[in-house]
Protein backbone atom coordinates (compact mmCIF):
# COMPACT_ATOMS: atom_id res chain seq x y z
CA UNK A 1 0.00 0.00 0.00
CA UNK A 2 1.46 3.04 -1.45
CA UNK A 3 1.73 6.11 1.06
CA UNK A 4 0.25 9.00 -0.47
CA UNK A 5 2.18 11.54 1.77
CA UNK A 6 5.48 11.33 4.20
CA UNK A 7 5.24 13.04 7.50
CA UNK A 8 9.04 13.34 8.88
CA UNK A 9 8.90 16.52 11.03
CA UNK A 10 7.64 16.87 15.25
CA UNK A 11 5.19 14.71 16.26
CA UNK A 12 1.93 16.33 16.24
CA UNK A 13 1.56 16.45 20.27
CA UNK A 14 5.09 18.18 20.57
CA UNK A 15 4.15 20.62 17.77
CA UNK A 16 0.70 21.13 19.33
CA UNK A 17 3.23 21.97 22.85
CA UNK A 18 5.40 24.54 21.15
CA UNK A 19 2.52 26.22 19.75
CA UNK A 20 1.11 26.95 23.04
CA UNK A 21 4.38 28.67 23.98
CA UNK A 22 4.85 30.42 20.19
CA UNK A 23 1.03 31.74 20.63
CA UNK A 24 1.68 32.66 24.29
CA UNK A 25 -1.94 30.82 25.09
CA UNK A 26 -3.77 31.71 28.14
CA UNK A 27 -6.97 30.55 26.70
CA UNK A 28 -7.05 27.21 24.99
CA UNK A 29 -10.26 25.31 23.47
CA UNK A 30 -9.84 21.30 22.84
CA UNK A 31 -12.66 19.36 21.17
CA UNK A 32 -11.86 15.74 21.01
CA UNK A 33 -10.40 14.91 24.00
CA UNK A 34 -10.74 11.53 24.81
CA UNK A 35 -7.72 10.10 26.86
CA UNK A 36 -6.87 13.47 27.90
CA UNK A 37 -3.02 12.99 26.83
CA UNK A 38 -3.11 16.21 24.76
CA UNK A 39 -4.90 18.54 27.23
CA UNK A 40 -2.53 17.11 30.20
CA UNK A 41 0.02 19.12 27.94
CA UNK A 42 -1.58 22.91 27.83
CA UNK A 43 -0.82 24.73 30.80
CA UNK A 44 -3.59 27.59 30.51
CA UNK A 45 -7.07 27.92 30.82
CA UNK A 46 -8.63 25.38 28.88
CA UNK A 47 -12.11 24.05 27.84
CA UNK A 48 -12.47 20.60 26.67
CA UNK A 49 -15.50 19.06 24.54
CA UNK A 50 -15.68 15.35 24.43
CA UNK A 51 -19.21 13.07 24.21
CA UNK A 52 -17.24 10.19 25.77
CA UNK A 53 -14.26 11.25 28.04
CA UNK A 54 -12.17 8.42 29.27
CA UNK A 55 -9.31 10.19 30.76
CA UNK A 56 -6.30 8.49 31.96
CA UNK A 57 -4.15 11.88 31.85
CA UNK A 58 -3.33 14.59 34.60
CA UNK A 59 -5.85 17.20 32.73
CA UNK A 60 -5.99 20.33 35.52
CA UNK A 61 -2.38 19.72 36.03
CA UNK A 62 -0.93 23.40 36.33
CA UNK A 63 -3.96 25.11 34.55
CA UNK A 64 -5.58 28.14 36.54
CA UNK A 65 -8.97 26.65 35.32
CA UNK A 66 -10.02 23.36 33.26
CA UNK A 67 -13.70 22.99 32.09
CA UNK A 68 -14.83 19.90 31.12
CA UNK A 69 -17.87 19.69 29.33
CA UNK A 70 -18.90 15.91 28.09
CA UNK A 71 -21.10 16.06 25.16
CA UNK A 72 -21.01 16.16 21.24
CA UNK A 73 -19.50 19.75 20.29
CA UNK A 74 -22.40 21.15 18.29
CA UNK A 75 -24.83 21.04 21.38
CA UNK A 76 -21.53 22.10 23.81
CA UNK A 77 -21.31 25.78 21.31
CA UNK A 78 -25.64 25.53 21.26
CA UNK A 79 -25.39 25.94 25.58
CA UNK A 80 -22.33 27.53 26.09
CA UNK A 81 -20.00 30.50 25.21
CA UNK A 82 -16.09 29.36 25.67
CA UNK A 83 -15.07 33.05 25.75
CA UNK A 84 -17.40 34.12 28.42
CA UNK A 85 -16.05 30.46 30.16
CA UNK A 86 -12.10 31.73 29.77
CA UNK A 87 -12.77 35.21 29.87
CA UNK A 88 -11.84 36.53 26.52
CA UNK A 89 -10.97 35.21 22.73
CA UNK A 90 -9.36 31.97 22.61
CA UNK A 91 -5.65 31.83 21.58
CA UNK A 92 -5.38 28.55 20.59
CA UNK A 93 -7.85 25.63 19.36
CA UNK A 94 -7.08 22.11 18.98
CA UNK A 95 -9.93 20.44 16.93
CA UNK A 96 -10.04 16.49 16.97
CA UNK A 97 -13.29 15.49 17.17
CA UNK A 98 -15.71 13.32 14.95
CA UNK A 99 -13.42 12.70 11.83
CA UNK A 100 -16.54 13.45 9.07
CA UNK A 101 -15.47 16.63 7.56
CA UNK A 102 -18.94 18.30 7.91
CA UNK A 103 -18.40 17.94 11.53
CA UNK A 104 -14.90 19.49 11.56
CA UNK A 105 -16.40 21.94 9.52
CA UNK A 106 -18.95 22.78 11.86
CA UNK A 107 -16.42 22.95 14.95
CA UNK A 108 -14.36 25.38 12.53
CA UNK A 109 -17.12 27.38 11.95
CA UNK A 110 -18.05 27.79 15.88
CA UNK A 111 -14.26 27.93 16.82
CA UNK A 112 -13.73 31.22 14.91
CA UNK A 113 -16.66 32.54 16.29
CA UNK A 114 -14.76 33.04 19.58
CA UNK A 115 -11.02 33.70 18.17
CA UNK A 116 -8.85 36.84 17.31
CA UNK A 117 -7.75 37.51 13.51
CA UNK A 118 -4.07 36.35 15.21
CA UNK A 119 -5.55 33.30 16.83
CA UNK A 120 -4.43 29.55 15.70
CA UNK A 121 -6.96 26.80 15.01
CA UNK A 122 -5.38 23.27 14.89
CA UNK A 123 -7.39 20.89 13.21
CA UNK A 124 -5.67 16.73 13.45
CA UNK A 125 -5.85 14.25 10.81
CA UNK A 126 -6.30 15.88 8.10
CA UNK A 127 -3.00 14.97 6.02
CA UNK A 128 -3.60 10.89 5.79
CA UNK A 129 -0.75 9.03 4.78
CA UNK A 130 -2.71 6.15 3.43
CA UNK A 131 -6.11 6.15 1.46
CA UNK A 132 -7.22 3.13 3.80
CA UNK A 133 -7.65 5.04 6.72
CA UNK A 134 -10.08 7.47 5.20
CA UNK A 135 -13.45 5.80 5.52
CA UNK A 136 -15.88 6.82 7.58
CA UNK A 137 -17.06 4.03 9.10
CA UNK A 138 -14.34 3.87 11.73
CA UNK A 139 -12.18 1.00 10.29
CA UNK A 140 -8.01 1.27 10.68
CA UNK A 141 -5.32 1.27 8.42
CA UNK A 142 -4.02 -1.70 7.31
CA UNK A 143 -0.82 -0.58 6.49
CA UNK A 144 2.09 -2.04 8.92
CA UNK A 145 3.40 1.49 9.66
CA UNK A 146 -0.29 2.67 10.23
CA UNK A 147 -1.78 -0.19 12.43
CA UNK A 148 -5.58 0.78 12.64
CA UNK A 149 -5.26 4.45 12.46
CA UNK A 150 -8.35 6.20 11.14
CA UNK A 151 -8.42 9.76 10.08
CA UNK A 152 -11.87 9.34 8.42
CA UNK A 153 -12.25 12.05 5.56
CA UNK A 154 -11.61 15.02 7.35
CA UNK A 155 -8.92 16.07 4.90
CA UNK A 156 -12.03 17.77 2.77
CA UNK A 157 -12.28 20.17 5.66
CA UNK A 158 -8.52 21.37 4.64
CA UNK A 159 -9.62 21.30 0.68
CA UNK A 160 -13.12 23.11 1.59
CA UNK A 161 -11.27 26.55 3.81
CA UNK A 162 -9.00 26.39 0.98
CA UNK A 163 -11.63 26.90 -2.16
CA UNK A 164 -14.42 28.96 -0.02
CA UNK A 165 -11.73 31.02 2.99
CA UNK A 166 -8.83 31.93 0.64
CA UNK A 167 -8.62 34.75 3.19
CA UNK A 168 -7.28 32.24 5.25
CA UNK A 169 -3.92 31.15 6.27
CA UNK A 170 -3.45 28.15 6.30
CA UNK A 171 0.15 25.54 6.97
CA UNK A 172 0.46 21.68 6.80
CA UNK A 173 2.74 20.52 9.05
CA UNK A 174 4.51 17.38 8.07
CA UNK A 175 4.47 16.19 11.47
CA UNK A 176 3.72 12.37 12.20
CA UNK A 177 1.72 10.33 12.16
CA UNK A 178 -1.34 12.18 10.34
CA UNK A 179 -0.16 15.44 10.03
CA UNK A 180 -1.45 19.10 11.77
CA UNK A 181 -2.90 21.78 10.09
CA UNK A 182 -2.53 25.08 11.49
CA UNK A 183 -5.03 27.69 10.49
CA UNK A 184 -4.76 31.53 11.19
CA UNK A 185 -6.12 35.13 9.75
CA UNK A 186 -9.23 34.07 11.11
CA UNK A 187 -12.14 36.53 10.81
CA UNK A 188 -14.66 35.65 13.92
CA UNK A 189 -17.23 38.00 11.65
CA UNK A 190 -17.19 35.27 8.90
CA UNK A 191 -20.49 33.67 7.67
CA UNK A 192 -19.42 32.49 4.54
CA UNK A 193 -18.93 28.84 5.56
CA UNK A 194 -21.82 28.81 7.77
CA UNK A 195 -24.31 30.03 4.70
CA UNK A 196 -23.02 27.98 2.08
CA UNK A 197 -23.29 25.15 4.73
CA UNK A 198 -25.62 22.75 3.04
CA UNK A 199 -23.96 23.40 -0.57
CA UNK A 200 -20.70 22.55 0.46
CA UNK A 201 -21.49 19.28 2.07
CA UNK A 202 -23.35 18.57 -0.97
CA UNK A 203 -20.41 19.35 -2.96
CA UNK A 204 -17.85 17.17 -0.52
CA UNK A 205 -20.45 14.42 -0.03
CA UNK A 206 -18.71 10.86 -0.13
CA UNK A 207 -18.77 9.67 -3.74
CA UNK A 208 -17.29 6.58 -5.71
CA UNK A 209 -14.49 8.75 -7.10
CA UNK A 210 -12.82 10.17 -3.10
CA UNK A 211 -9.68 7.89 -3.64
CA UNK A 212 -8.79 9.78 -6.57
CA UNK A 213 -9.65 12.96 -5.11
CA UNK A 214 -7.47 12.22 -2.41
CA UNK A 215 -4.87 10.98 -3.92
CA UNK A 216 -4.97 14.71 -6.42
CA UNK A 217 -5.42 16.66 -3.54
CA UNK A 218 -2.21 15.19 -1.75
CA UNK A 219 -0.08 15.35 -4.50
CA UNK A 220 -0.80 18.76 -4.76
CA UNK A 221 -0.25 19.91 -1.23
CA UNK A 222 3.13 21.36 0.22
CA UNK A 223 4.43 20.42 3.38
CA UNK A 224 5.39 22.72 6.15
CA UNK A 225 8.39 21.41 8.04
CA UNK A 226 8.11 21.44 11.50
CA UNK A 227 11.19 23.38 11.88
CA UNK A 228 9.31 26.55 12.11
CA UNK A 229 7.82 25.65 14.83
CA UNK A 230 11.39 25.70 17.04
CA UNK A 231 11.09 28.88 17.81
CA UNK A 232 9.44 32.30 17.78
CA UNK A 233 11.52 33.98 15.47
CA UNK A 234 11.12 30.78 12.82
CA UNK A 235 7.24 31.58 13.26
CA UNK A 236 7.01 35.26 13.08
CA UNK A 237 9.34 34.52 9.86
CA UNK A 238 6.53 31.39 8.49
CA UNK A 239 3.76 34.26 9.26
CA UNK A 240 5.19 36.82 7.42
CA UNK A 241 5.55 34.22 4.37
CA UNK A 242 9.59 34.50 4.65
Amino acid sequence: MTELVTHGGADYLSCLVQLSKLTRAERYLEIGTETGQSLSLIDCASVSVDPTYQIKFDVVGRKPACHLFQLPSDDFFARHDPSALLGGKLDLAFLDGLHHYEALLRDVINTERHCRPDSVILMHDCLPPTADMTNRGGRGSLHPKFPNFWTGDVYKTVQILMAYRPDLRIFLFDAPPTGLVAVTGLDPTSTVLADRMDEIVAEFAPRGDDPARLQAFMASITLTSTQHLVDRRSWKALLAGK
